[in-house]
């Protein structure tokens, strides 16, 4: 405020500081829409001879409703099963299929077809707690609450590439991505393993009532094309959003949008892993090292000043669990935990330039409204000049001129009809 009362100059909004000189240093809170100390990951630093997590070394994996975990073997012949509290993977199931029978004479001999093993893709575990199993062409699926040893049921899916990825949906089914030709392809399968949507026709029955009609189903389904990107996993938050990563980044894809990029700062000395996952309206990324996770809201592109750490984790990605993301370590399946470390940087420093565009105007006072920590403080250095300063030039630091330590305003908030939020205060300073 000016000296005689008469000119406000008012900071409002992350489009306000950002017109500060130099840049805009500190951070800004979305949801409150308050100015912070810069927010700064924790990052471990990893030693050189530690083994860096592959993009090889990803596996599928999926967990049913008492916590057990099913993923590919190393050698994708076979889905391995941890139990909760093991660390040891047992086999569950080995990927061997017999060929089609052959017919045969009423007094040739019955030969014993030998099993064919298949390489497996991808796995899903669905809310109806079916495992779906995907080989280069084929479905199997196991009942997970029948119990007892495990029984196969092939798929045949109407699909003319490859299966990458499969991934469970809200709704009992599953999503499938296909690639053919370098091209992806995206599919929705329903609880009974038919893929979405599925088209309905009746005709007349014959030998029946006149009236009477049959229904006939044609399971055609829809496929969205997902273009030609080499897509290493994918998650889905509901039935409408999906994430992909990608070598080329991490894409959101939507049902009326399709695919779209999305722009991830990653903090200086951080590099994007191979492994993602996602849950209510955010997603964690493992960093290249795997060391630990990077947590993300989406619609932000930096990530939220948060410690996850991944203790010996082996490279085979995340998994969701009883509700909380899980992965896979040498000690076995462990929850993704935040750990308490400082989530901001200890000090920052925003130059402003009050221009009241009168020679000789004298600036009076400055009013902060914050909520200041005990262990925190604010400093105030003015300059003043009737020099017109150049776009982007700052005025010499020995200019700048110490000014008293703010104190609380008996008076309160400048800003009409807008009260205080809870904690928050009105600092003031007289500038000399």
């Amino acid at each position: 405020m000016d000296v005689n009362g008469t000119c406000y100059h008012l900071l409002l909004g992350l489009q306000d500081w950002q017109r500060s000189i130099g840049g805009f240093p500190l951070g800004f809170d979305q949801d409150t829409q308050v100015v912070t100390l810069a927010p700064e990951v924790f990052h471990f630093q990893a030693h050189p001879n530690d083994h860096q997590p592959k993009a090889t070394d990803l596996r599928s994996m999926g967990a049913d409703v008492w916590g057990n975990v099913y993923l590919i073997s190393e050698d994708r012949k076979a889905v391995h099963l941890i139990r909760p509290g093991s660390k040891n993977p047992e086999v569950y199931w080995v990927g061997e299929v017999a060929p089609p029978a052959q017919e045969h004479g009423a007094f040739s001999d019955a030969s014993v077809p030998e099993t064919q093993s298949v390489l497996l893709n991808s796995l899903a575990v669905t809310e109806s707690q079916r495992l779906v199993v995907a080989a280069d062409h084929t479905l199997f699926m196991f009942d997970l609450l029948g119990g007892g040893p495990a029984q196969v049921q092939q798929v045949k899916a109407p699909l003319s590439g490859q299966i990458q990825h499969l991934y469970p949906r809200n709704a009992a089914g599953f999503w499938l991505l296909e690639t053919n030709q370098m091209q992806n392809f995206l599919w929705a399968f329903d609880a009974q393993l038919r893929p979405i949507p599925v088209e309905t026709t009746s005709e007349e029955a014959t030998f029946a009532e006149p009236t009477e009609k049959r229904v006939l189903q044609k399971t055609t389904g829809h496929r969205h094309d997902l273009g030609q990107q080499d897509v290493l996993q994918m998650v889905f938050l509901d039935d409408e959003t999906g994430l992909f990563l990608t070598s080329q980044g991490v894409f959101r894809w939507t049902i009326q949008k399709g695919l779209e990029k999305l722009e991830v700062h990653l903090p200086d000395g951080f590099a994007p892993g191979f492994a993602l996952h996602g849950q209510k309206g955010a997603f964690y990324l493992v960093e290249k090292q795997g060391n630990q996770a990077l947590k993300f809201r989406l619609g932000e592109t930096n990530p939220q000043p948060c410690y996850f750490p991944l203790r010996d984790y082996l490279g085979k990605g995340l998994v969701l669990s009883r509700g909380r993301i899980h992965y896979h370590s040498e000690n076995g399946i462990l929850p993704l935990a935040e750990q308490p470390r400082p989530r901001f940087k200890t000090t920052g420093t925003v130059l402003y330039c009050f221009d009241g565009k009168e020679t000789g105007c004298v600036w009076h006072r400055l009013f902060l409204d914050a909520d200041m920590e005990p262990d925190t403080r604010i400093e105030i250095r003015a300059y003043a000049t009737n020099q017109v300063l150049k776009p982007g030039q700052a005025p010499k630091t020995k200019w700048l001129k110490p000014q008293p330590a703010p104190y609380v305003r008996g008076l309160g908030r400048e800003i009409p009809l807008e009260p205080h939020d809870q904690g928050f205060q009105t600092l003031e300073t007289l500038f000399q």
